[in-house]
């Protein structure tokens, strides 16, 4: 497919760019257009605007939101987006491969428009002035759309660090998109705290405010690719 085949109405929408124009390595190292799963799509199509997800393993969300943020990036002059990850190991991995790799496997013609311009260790910077910066931390700076990580895992093994998250990073996007999503750790924490309190006011009936976050629970039963 070349982008001369395609019509600016389809350009203009989102759900149809992020389902055709970027490439990833999927999980058996090929690459492979990317295609939201059903549970992306259910998710997507109930979004809220602070959001989080007690999620399996391995069911393809931060590789979502890495296209979704760069999605942002590219079709919006001046936008900022922020991915914070679990460790600074795991923040490279996600800048490489879910971030760096679509945005140079999109199509001449959108490279050509809007460029790169910089090459550095935690950001993809672009010629429209927008930018998404991959860490393990993020505190400065106003971002549209945050997304943290494995927050489960950050306040299981180093719970200041979460605290610092939902004290400076949160803030940051405050009138932005926020998600967050983790595995399950233990039954204490930050992560544990938030999916219990929007677990209780959904289960309550009460109208969710611009600061309540919507949870989303995706269990490997409804997964069929972590069934035997």
């Amino acid at each position: 497919m070349t982008t001369a085949k395609i019509n600016a109405k389809q350009f203009r929408d989102p759900r149809w760019r992020i389902s055709n124009l970027y490439w990833i390595v999927d999980e058996k190292g090929r690459r492979s257009l990317f295609k939201p799963r059903d549970g992306q799509i259910e998710f997507l199509d109930s979004l809220h605007g602070r959001d989080i997800i007690l999620k399996c393993r391995q069911i393809g969300f931060t590789t979502l939101f890495g296209i979704v943020s760069l999605d942002e990036c590219v079709w919006n002059s001046d936008w900022s987006a922020a991915i914070i990850a679990d460790t600074q190991a795991n923040a490279r991995a996600i800048l490489k491969n879910k971030v760096k790799y679509p945005f140079d496997n999109l199509p001449d013609s959108i490279k050509s428009k809007v460029k790169a311009v910089n090459d550095a260790a935690d950001t993809l910077a672009l010629s429209n002035g927008s930018s998404l910066v991959v860490t393990s931390s993020a505190r400065s700076g106003t971002f549209q759309r945050l997304h943290v990580s494995e927050l489960g895992k950050i306040a299981a093994r180093n719970p200041g660090k979460a605290e610092e998250i939902k004290s400076g990073s949160f803030p940051a996007a405050a009138n932005g998109h926020i998600s967050v999503e983790s595995t399950a750790e233990g039954q204490q924490g930050l992560f544990f705290d938030m999916t219990q309190r929007s677990k209780q006011k959904t289960e309550s009936g009460a109208k969710l405010s611009n600061l309540d976050f919507k949870i989303h629970f995706f269990p490997w039963w409804q997964t069929p690719r972590c069934r035997l």
